[in-house]
Parts: structure tokens; C-alpha cells; sequence
């Protein structure tokens, strides 16, 4: 079950799952990833974390982000140049993590 995003302690995209909070507005006015790095929303997450800079964005090189966080084992997601460019132009992707202790995680990028 996926709960809202809550942002923790930090800076950039730091985000997990919080089943008692409301998701945060999907105002088309509201700042895009240009003004502030993306969020993520990590399905069936149990510490998982990923924080991505702004800057990843604006540079558009593919990049691979470990989503460990708290958890007691590793995750990689991987983000293509054009995944930076359909989060740079508004848009939300959805990514599989890799395959780790049985099990994947669906990673969901938004800019707000």
C-alpha cells in the first residue's frame, strides 16, 4: 500500500512512504524540477530512501541511484537521459529497482 510522501530530515529528494499524511498538491502551477529536485515515492518501501539533485536533472546524463536508506539491503534504480528529460518537462516516471533479497521496488519520480 502506498501512503503519501513525507520529506525527511535533509536536503534534495528525500522521501519515503507515510501511511497518515495527505500526498502533496498536483498543482500544473507549482515549481517543476527546475526549482526544486524530484520527489520519490517508493512502492511496498521498508526504509528505502533516494535523494536526487536537481542538477542530475539539468544534466540529463544517465545515472544509477542506490536506494538503500535504513533498509537492511540494496536496491539500484537506474535513470536514463530521457527519463531526466520527461522529469525536467513535468512529467512522472515509474522505474523498477533491481532484484535484491527477493524482491523489486517500484520508484516513482515527480517534479511538483
Amino acid at each position: 500500500m502506498m501512503g503519501a510522501l513525507v520529506p525527511l530530515a535533509g536536503s534534495g529528494c528525500d522521501y519515503e512512504e507515510d501511511e497518515d499524511e495527505a500526498p502533496p498538491s498536483d498543482d500544473p502551477g507549482a515549481a517543476r524540477c527546475a526549482d526544486s529536485p524530484p520527489r520519490a515515492s517508493i512502492g511496498t518501501n521498508h526504509g528505502h530512501r533516494l535523494q536526487i539533485p536537481r542538477e542530475d536533472v539539468e544534466t540529463a546524463q544517465p545515472k544509477s541511484y542506490d536506494i538503500r536508506g535504513s533498509s537492511g539491503h540494496p536496491h539500484t534504480v537506474n535513470v536514463s537521459a530521457a527519463d531526466f528529460s520527461a522529469l525536467s518537462g513535468g512529467g512522472s516516471i515509474s522505474l523498477t529497482s533491481t532484484n535484491d533479497a527477493g524482491h523489486t521496488h517500484t520508484v516513482t519520480l515527480s517534479c511538483a
